[in-house]
């Protein structure tokens, strides 16, 4: 397989996994988005004021919601979403 091919697979899958994001509960966007800026789930338990145990649940929940099967891919499709959102003044 060329790159280009790779590239296509992953960048559907990871649309895909986009257009999930109305699914996530609103701590489960907290722990997303931290994600999407490469915080550890240390980081993340110390940021949010939760456990580490929690982070984890949030993980796992965000992983099946958005049909991804890696923590990294959840990062990706965060960074993705961060970068595609409209900024909150221009949103009229």
């Amino acid at each position: 397989m060329v790159l280009t091919e790779y590239a296509g697979t992953a960048g559907a899958v990871f649309r895909d996994a986009v257009t999930r994001t109305h699914l996530l509960t609103e701590r489960e966007l907290d722990v997303f988005c931290s994600l999407g800026c490469g915080m550890a789930n240390a980081e993340i338990a110390r940021h949010l004021s939760i456990t580490e145990r929690t982070v984890k649940h949030h993980v796992t929940e965000i992983m099946t919601k958005l049909g991804v099967d890696s923590r990294l891919k959840v990062g990706i499709v965060a960074c993705i979403a961060m970068l595609s959102a409209e900024p909150a003044d221009e949103r009229k």
